[in-house]
């Protein structure tokens, strides 16, 4: 909060003097009557909107932990996974030959015509 400067605090006190008391509201039950069955039907729309959501998780839940269990999906999970490591190193190396062929053909002829000037 800024305080009013020495010169103008007299002006502010007597403004703040003039300005009309606030009145206070003796019963707020009389303002949150209308509010309530606002409330309430969101309050019931929530939780039936939560109820649906977990039978949908259960539902995924049970059929995640159902798959996971089942044989032929390890089998398929673990030629995948040895399938990604034996290639990708296969993958490197062939990227790692390739580049070293291209980079020296790209820059033989190049160093024939330079190869005193530098």
């Amino acid at each position: 909060w800024l305080k009013p400067k020495a010169s103008s605090h007299a002006t502010w006190t007597a403004a703040m003097a003039t300005t009309a008391p606030m009145k206070r509201v003796a019963n707020t039950d009389s303002l949150a009557a209308p509010l309530k069955p606002l409330v309430q039907g969101a309050k019931d729309e929530t939780k039936a909107f939560y109820h649906k959501i977990m039978e949908i998780i259960k539902a995924v839940e049970a059929k995640g932990t159902a798959m996971v269990k089942d044989p032929e999906f390890k089998t398929v999970t673990l030629s995948t996974a040895a399938g990604a490591v034996i290639l990708g190193a296969v993958g490197g190396a062939f990227g790692i030959a390739s580049g070293l062929v291209v980079g020296t053909a790209a820059g033989a002829v190049p160093a024939i015509f330079t190869f005193g000037l530098s």
